[in-house]
């Protein structure tokens, strides 16, 4: 980031937490509404920082919470366990239930051959059992297609 950049961003955000409105819905409204003609967020994108103090007006500020420290015993509990109790770790895989596990397998599909030119086949029709003699008397222009 150069200096120029670096400049911009640290004037950016202190404009910013001036006019900061406690929550980020609050803020992006007071960024977008056009107040008599202008737009805060242009100001702040044309560096006109002093201008935008003016036309939005101080903030509160975010609400800050504090935080009670954690007890002695809740420290504790939450502590990771030492590193020489991990350097024994085992690195089985755990929780694994005894049974009958399946093997995957892949399953590969029977390439059919292709149809002759001429009258269809049984292959053409697998979805119902057709006797050749009944394949022979239609004609493969699809006339007899609801009769199979």
């Amino acid at each position: 980031m150069n200096a120029e950049n670096e400049e911009h961003l640290h004037r950016l955000l202190a404009a910013i937490r001036t006019a900061d409105r406690g929550s980020a819905s609050e803020n992006r409204s007071m960024l977008l509404q056009d107040r008599a003609g202008v737009v805060p967020f242009e100001l702040l994108r044309t560096r006109v920082y002093e201008d935008f103090i003016q036309t939005v007006g101080k903030g509160c500020g975010r609400k800050h919470i504090d935080i009670k420290p954690l007890s002695e015993k809740a420290q504790r509990e939450r502590r990771p366990p030492p590193p020489n109790a991990l350097v024994d770790a085992q690195q089985d895989m755990v929780n694994v239930e005894g049974g009958r596990f399946l093997s995957a397998s892949q399953i590969s599909r029977k390439r059919r051959s292709a149809p002759s030119r001429g009258a269809p086949t049984r292959s053409s029709y697998p979805s119902k059992d057709i006797e050749p003699e009944e394949l022979e008397s239609c004609e493969w222009t699809g006339d007899c297609k609801d009769d199979i």
